[in-house]
């Protein structure tokens, strides 16, 4: 088995997201912490709930 860090030292990625809950203000904070920066609302359908989507620049951007 290959352990998650060779994984995701393979795919090299730029990026990393994830969700959080507005109201979710202890995981905002550790988010912000570790470097997170809030890009803007995000729901995956017209009806469902809107999650903060947090970004972290995690490698370089190639050029």
């Amino acid at each position: 088995m290959v352990p998650a860090r060779e994984n995701l030292q393979a795919i090299a990625p730029s990026w990393s997201s994830l969700l959080a809950l507005p109201s979710n203000h202890r995981g905002q904070d550790l988010y912000a912490r570790l470097g997170y920066e809030y890009a803007g609302p995000y729901r995956n359908t017209p009806d469902g709930p809107e999650f903060d989507l947090l970004l972290l620049r995690v490698g370089t951007q190639p050029g």
